[in-house]
């Protein structure tokens, strides 16, 4: 996304990851890296010595259940001598746990709800499907173990369940039709 900050123009990418993934910073850098490059490639050879780059933000939303444990710098995975750490460049992946957010650093009240319900107690789960009247996610939540409420990974669990629901179902109505 292209937008503007103090008046200069800055574009924004927004990964969003639900498994942690080692190579992230990596991605994060190689992502950066192509869109400097195609800022260069696209300006006229004649010009690239006056060109100023448009400054690349990648952001990594993650909201799976675990904690992010993984590198979130390049540097993060390596081995690196200490004469030559503070010489080398470093690519920070700005990979952001939902767990770990302060929401009220967010300005607008909208994001915060909606990042506020991404991960709920047990107990704030139900109460949240029993206000938008889905029954059949309030009984899933209830035979859960765990206390603490991954919505995204409720939603696409409750999901294949039902998906694997109709599927037997399926089987069963096929199995019965080839009896008759």
């Amino acid at each position: 996304m292209l937008t503007e900050i103090d008046r200069i123009s800055v574009l924004i990418a927004i990964e969003h990851q639900q498994r942690i993934d080692d190579s992230m910073c990596k991605r994060v850098f190689t992502y950066d890296h192509a869109i400097y490059n195609q800022q260069f490639n696209l300006c006229d050879v004649n010009k690239r010595q006056y060109l100023h780059f448009i400054p690349v933000v990648t952001i990594v939303i993650y909201t799976g259940e675990s904690y992010w444990i993984k590198p979130r710098t390049l540097k993060d995975r390596m081995y690196i001598p200490k004469v030559i750490n503070d010489k080398m460049n470093d690519w920070n992946g700005n990979i952001m746990d939902m767990k770990e957010m302060d929401y009220a650093k967010l300005r607008c009240t909208s994001n915060q709800k909606i990042v506020m319900t991404i991960l709920l107690s047990k107990e704030e789960a139900i109460v949240v499907f029993t206000i938008i009247r889905v029954k059949e996610l309030i009984g899933y939540i209830k035979k859960e173990e765990k206390e603490e409420i991954s919505m995204c990974t409720a939603m696409r669990e409750f999901r294949a369940e039902g998906e694997k629901i109709g599927e037997n179902h399926g089987i069963m109505i096929g199995e019965n039709r080839g009896k008759d």
